[in-house]
């Protein structure tokens, strides 16, 4: 461990008056710490609710207990309250530019930040490694990954902005933010054990990525999963030796185009017409390892004592019915907190904006949260 000292221009911004200010910031090389923030400033929509906003680089944990930079955003609402919602956004691809920030001001994620901000909430919008300024690749879909980037991105915050050490905090992910929020709450008691966490949001969450793999091989799969594949396995491949091959065998050494792409309906042709998705291609010893890999991402793993919410569309094509159909099932066996909610529509909708704002309201109002677990 090293102390040093990073010289940085910070420009603190409200919505009438632009200060400018010299300021120098000393911290360790260690996970959860900063790195360096700048301003960040925020356009359209959600402009109207902002006081300050930041983006800061933090340490998180590799494998080998390696450190590596991710990146988060920081929403300081006006008149804003002494607590947190932790947003964890969908992912549009594995490359470094297809961070939270190519996303902020898609329809989806600015009214969800936009709710959280009208009701005062302070907003974290934690990037995963590889994407943002980050210092490494993106695996996606990777519980632990994702899970301890949200829960790093939370202990930089509070130091870099000297926030209470016990404020209140509340998880809030979507399809790959809902994995890593739940992965979070699971790892939190032991991994970031100081941090206030009183709930957990998942919505349309690929919590069982096993079942997913298993359509996969047994040819199950629509056009859509057939073009997250590459994603999925993008990560594993790159990073053991034994799986490398298949880089070339099915996949024609193109993964890396993946890398620069951000909208996983732009590589919808490139992946049909030059990818080679032929499971005979891949070794016993290899599917073995692909397997392992995906069962590790599957929830619940541990137990944890925070309750948490999940709702899914009831014609969700992402996140399939099957995949789900034991969910409840595996986490009542854990003797988890969760309540479980099956709405209209599909994958998105703005109906979970109306079902999570009042459940994150009663978390922060210490109302006992439904578990349905009780029942089950």
């Amino acid at each position: 461990m090293r102390n040093f000292l990073l010289f940085s221009t910070i420009f603190l911004f409200s919505s009438c008056v632009e200060h400018n200010m010299q300021m120098e910031v000393k911290h360790i090389r260690q996970r959860g710490q900063p790195f360096s923030y700048t301003a960040y400033k925020p356009i359209f929509s959600i402009d109207k609710y902002i006081d300050k906003a930041f983006e800061y680089v933090y340490f998180t944990t590799a494998d080998n207990n390696k450190l590596v930079k991710a990146s988060a955003i920081y929403l300081l609402p006006k008149n804003s309250k002494n607590k947190i919602v932790v947003l964890a956004h969908p992912v549009t691809g594995i490359g470094k530019s297809c961070g939270i920030e190519g996303n902020l001001y898609q329809w989806a994620i600015s009214n969800y930040i936009q709710a959280l901000l009208k009701n005062h909430y302070r907003v974290i919008l934690p990037n995963y490694r590889g994407l943002g300024l980050s210092d490494t690749s993106h695996r996606f879909l990777n519980a632990n990954d994702a899970a301890m980037d949200v829960l790093d991105a939370i202990q930089a915050s509070i130091k870099l902005f000297e926030l209470d050490v016990d404020i209140p905090i509340v998880l809030w992910g979507y399809s790959q933010g809902g994995q890593a929020t739940q992965r979070a709450s699971e790892i939190v008691s032991f991994y970031a054990p100081s941090l206030n966490i009183l709930g957990s949001i998942q919505n349309s969450a690929p919590l069982i990525l096993s079942s997913a793999l298993e359509d996969f091989i047994d040819k199950k799969i629509n056009v859509f999963h057939y073009m997250l594949i590459p994603y999925m396995l993008s990560g594993i491949i790159q990073t053991t030796p034994e799986l490398k091959p298949l880089e070339e065998t099915i996949f024609n050494n193109k993964l890396q185009i993946l890398s620069t792409l951000c909208s996983f309906s732009a590589p919808l042709s490139l992946v049909a017409g030059n990818f080679s998705l032929d499971i005979s291609r891949i070794s016993e010893r290899q599917l073995n390892i692909i397997r392992s890999y995906f069962v590790a991402q599957d929830a619940p793993k541990y137990h944890t004592n925070i309750p948490l919410l999940l709702i899914y569309g009831e014609n969700d094509e992402v996140v399939q019915k099957r995949w789900r159909e034991n969910l409840m099932e595996k986490f009542c066996e854990k003797k988890l907190f969760v309540h479980y909610i099956e709405r209209k529509g599909g994958h998105m909708s703005h109906e979970d904006i109306n079902i999570s704002l009042p459940w994150i309201e009663d978390r922060f109002s210490n109302i006992p949260a439904k578990n349905d677990c009780l029942h089950h």
